[in-house]
């Protein structure tokens, strides 16, 4: 038993499991409106892990470490509490386009239908995503650590492309505040593919059934 707090307050509707090791003993569950939760495992594990999901946690808030515990069937542990990680570091920057002349656009042009999206591929396996505003800025908060980033179109369909992979901020895991910048840029697509394609037997493959990469 336990709760999960995001500050001072109880976490409503947190995802969340305890596992062994080997994942032979696996239970979720979610907390109550006021942070509360509960396993009711009838079974002893003498190094489970209690986890809290990275999905649908209260915003500025993050999964912390999981917090390991030792369960004897019958015994009712000590409750105990887990607090969210708030964030405190940002992730920001501008997305514009390369000049292209053949596309007709200008160097420098905002991008405003950019999606991102950022995780971390160790520890908590936190994620969060952003879009661009109309001047083609973004920023986000995350917690300390290091995270994958990587840049789409949100419209279909696209008119550019981001060629340069993900890019990786870094921040000490601490609770001190931090900023990563990035200005990104993007290529703008001054060519198209046009045609049919078609099944074996002449019918015409429906939308989005291919993607060309």
């Amino acid at each position: 038993t336990g709760t999960v707090k995001a500050g001072s307050s109880g976490a409503s509707s947190v995802s969340m499991y305890i596992h062994n090791s080997n994942w032979t003993v696996y239970q979720y569950t979610t907390t109550d409106s006021s942070g509360n939760f509960e396993f009711a495992l009838n079974k002893n594990c003498s190094s489970c892990k209690v986890e809290v999901s990275s999905w649908g946690l209260p915003s500025g808030y993050f999964a912390p470490a999981a917090e390991e515990v030792s369960v004897t069937k019958g015994i009712a542990n000590s409750a105990i509490t887990i607090n969210l990680e708030a964030a405190t570091k940002t992730i920001s920057g501008t997305v514009t386009m390369n000049g292209d002349d053949v596309a007709k656009v200008a160097a420098g042009t905002p991008v405003t239908d950019a999606y991102g999206s950022c995780y971390q591929s160790s520890g908590n396996y936190n994620y969060t995503s952003f879009n661009t505003s109309s001047s083609g800025a973004f920023s986000v908060m995350v917690t300390g650590g290091k995270w994958k980033c990587y840049l789409w179109p949100n419209t279909w369909p696209a008119t550019w492309a981001y060629v340069d992979g993900e890019f990786n901020p870094d921040f000490v895991k601490d609770s001190t505040t931090e900023t990563a910048t990035y200005n990104l840029r993007v290529e703008p697509f001054n060519s198209y593919i046009i045609g049919t394609i078609s099944y074996p037997d002449g019918s015409t493959v429906g939308e989005y059934g291919v993607y060309i990469y």
